[in-house]
């Protein structure tokens, strides 16, 4: 049976700490809010790019002593969207009226369940 080996160098382990603190943080905020009905898309992208830093940092040092391999969460969908836009059925002024459409980044499309 191997053991882990231990290490004095604890910035990793504080860098993941940090960047789970503030993605717990930005939860919360999301939480309350949804609770309310609603989720502001400033609170989404928040959270967004939180997870992002948060898997970076978690991909950063997967397989090493403080990451366990195959343990980080597949972000494949928000990575997909990011930088991409798209249009989105806005309110027509009544019922015989053409839809009218607006572009929105196309993150607004992964549902806060998934986050």
């Amino acid at each position: 049976m191997s053991k882990r080996r231990e290490s004095t160098d604890t910035g990793p382990i504080t860098l993941i700490q940090e960047r789970q603190a503030r993605l717990e943080e930005i939860l919360d905020v999301a939480n309350r809010e949804t609770n309310d009905g609603s989720l502001s898309l400033g609170v989404k992208y928040e959270l967004v790019a939180c997870i992002e830093d948060f898997h970076r940092v978690l991909s950063r040092y997967s397989g090493q002593d403080i990451v366990s391999p195959g343990k980080i969460p597949d972000i494949s969908p928000i990575k997909e969207r990011k930088g991409q836009q798209t249009e989105v059925i806005t309110q027509s002024d009544g019922w015989d009226s053409e839809p009218s459409y607006e572009v929105r980044p196309a993150i607004d499309e992964v549902p806060y369940s998934y986050l």
